[in-house]
């Protein structure tokens, strides 16, 4: 079995033929921010987005790519609870029957 499996972000498993290096090569295009699922072993799933660059010859023709990958998990997870702590306090504001008034030092 593979050490990690690549997937779309709604799941689907991701072709080696759909890796970002791949396109570029292929292609001759850059990609970026193409957000991949990376499933390791033991079941843990992080999240990566991948840029990757065409490489070409003196005459223009696609010899290879290059491409970088970053493991976003923690920031989307961040996202995520920072979006949950937001709709909860808004929840609450709305039930509130009094009018909540904030502002700075400055009025």
């Amino acid at each position: 079995r593979n050490a990690l499996a690549l997937f779309r972000p709604d799941g689907a498993a991701l072709r080696p033929d759909d890796l970002p290096l791949q396109l570029a090569s292929r292609r001759g295009e850059s990609i970026s921010n193409m957000e991949v699922v990376l499933q390791r072993r033991d079941g843990e799933r992080r999240r990566l987005l991948v840029d990757a660059v065409p490489i070409r010859d003196d005459g223009g023709n696609v010899v290879g790519a290059i491409d970088c990958w970053r493991d976003v998990t923690d920031r989307a997870r961040a996202e995520a609870a920072l979006r949950d702590s937001e709709r909860r306090v808004r929840v609450i504001a709305d039930a509130l029957p009094l009018v909540i008034w904030v502002n700075d030092t400055h009025g």
